[in-house]
């Protein structure tokens, strides 16, 4: 699977970073991250707790493009703080 390929290029803090979000992150700081939105952060939070971050592959409405978005922010914070919220 492509998302498990995706996630085994974080290192440890990256993964780990990636879980917190998950687990913890608010209805806001999902809806942050490109290509999501309330009802994505909604489905995310559901699905929670995360053991390890591939476990979001599970989750209704995460494809391929969605968890490169995710990751892509886990690897660059600053952009998602350029997403605003409605």
């Amino acid at each position: 699977m492509l998302a498990a390929t995706q996630i085994g290029k974080l290192n440890s803090s990256q993964k780990s970073a990636m879980t917190k979000l998950l687990n913890t992150g608010n209805k806001e700081d999902l809806i942050k991250v490109p290509g999501s939105g309330a009802k994505l952060a909604g489905a995310i939070m559901k699905k929670r707790p995360f053991k390890d971050p591939e476990d979001v592959a599970n989750v209704e409405g995460i494809g391929e493009a969605k968890l490169k978005s995710l990751i892509g922010c886990i690897k660059n914070p600053s952009a998602v703080a350029k997403k605003k919220t409605k």
